[in-house]
């Protein structure tokens, strides 16, 4: 994905050739397609209606068939490589194709996330920083963080949802959009945006550094000092609770409650109050810890009182000298 995985080994420099109009990117396509598509269906994300030079092809197949993708690329000697969900390969004629796996559940909102450029991240720096919400390929999710705790809870499967959440009216999305300015004036009519959001200097690292090298991010921000941005009318500001969606309500005070009970567990049983009892350290420490939970687990502990836990601790130490 961006068109550079295959790089010359001495100048670095990508070696895959652009496609300079939609007739070459199509019949690239197609032609991935009579080799690929008897294994699997091949979906191609939306792209925006005036472009004519593309990088690579992305597209969209589900998951389970890599070892079929191996066989077939390696049967017609076609080089690739694969990073995480990702296999690239650069056709003979020097195109960059990236397969991106994904769980055939998902497709659909893949399909959407992965659309006209980067859209979907866009959409979710604004979510997340707003609503702590997190829009992925895989899905809408709401973001629990309590301390170190952190689990993420499915919101939505459905990319309506993103348009509802962000007050954006759907149907520019899918009737398509002529130029990326079209996307971004869409894209500027939601309430919850806020210049401050794509500052890089207001990112994490890992994100500055991502974010710097991709070309449309860095034209979204650019367009945000625009004056055409300045003028956009915003929508009206969405109301969003967890109430909205009964099953997150669910499975937030699920969540409230296990922290609760490994803040508690946290209070009676660590490494410091272990370490204070039997002096043990490092990886004796370690093994210690490992087998003490081995026998008794978080829920009995959980129920047993502060001096119970100093005893049982007591106890194991005993035994562990024995063994030592």
């Amino acid at each position: 994905m961006g068109g550079s995985a295959f790089k010359d080994k001495f100048t670095g420099i990508p070696v895959n050739r652009r496609m300079e109009s939609k007739q070459d990117f199509l019949d690239t396509f197609n032609a991935q397609v009579d080799l690929l598509g008897h294994l699997f269906s091949m979906r191609l994300p939306h792209q925006i209606n005036s472009k004519t030079s593309f990088g690579d092809i992305d597209i969209i197949i589900p998951t389970g068939s890599l070892e079929a993708i191996y066989e077939v690329l390696n049967e017609n000697q076609i080089t690739y490589l694969t990073n995480g969900i990702v296999v690239s390969y650069l056709t003979h004629d020097k195109v960059q194709i990236d397969l991106i796996n994904i769980d055939p559940s998902k497709i659909e909102y893949a399909v959407k996330y992965f659309s006209y450029g980067d859209h979907g991240n866009i959409l979710g720096r604004i979510l997340k920083h707003e609503l702590n919400v997190k829009n992925s390929f895989n899905g809408l999710y709401y973001i629990y963080r309590n301390e170190r705790f952190k689990r993420d809870i499915l919101l939505s499967m459905d990319y309506d949802d993103v348009f509802k959440l962000l007050s954006l009216d759907k149907e520019p999305f899918y009737e398509g959009f002529e130029t990326e300015y079209d996307l971004f004036n869409w894209i500027a009519t939601s309430p919850l945006i806020t210049e401050d959001i794509f500052k890089l200097e207001n990112l994490t690292n890992k994100d500055r550094t991502r974010d710097r090298k991709r070309k449309f991010y860095n034209q979204w921000v650019q367009y945000l000092t625009t004056e055409d941005y300045k003028k956009i009318n915003k929508n009206k500001h969405p109301e969003f609770d967890l109430y909205s969606y009964p099953h997150l309500a669910v499975k937030y005070n699920e969540y409230e409650k296990e922290f609760k009970n490994i803040k508690s567990l946290y209070n009676k049983f660590n490494g410091s109050i272990v370490m204070e009892l039997t002096n043990l350290a490092g990886k004796n420490l370690g093994n210690f810890i490992a087998n003490f939970k081995k026998k008794y687990s978080d829920e009995y502990l959980n129920s047993s009182s502060e001096e119970s836990i100093k005893q049982m601790v007591l106890k194991e130490y005993e035994n562990f000298k024995i063994k030592s």
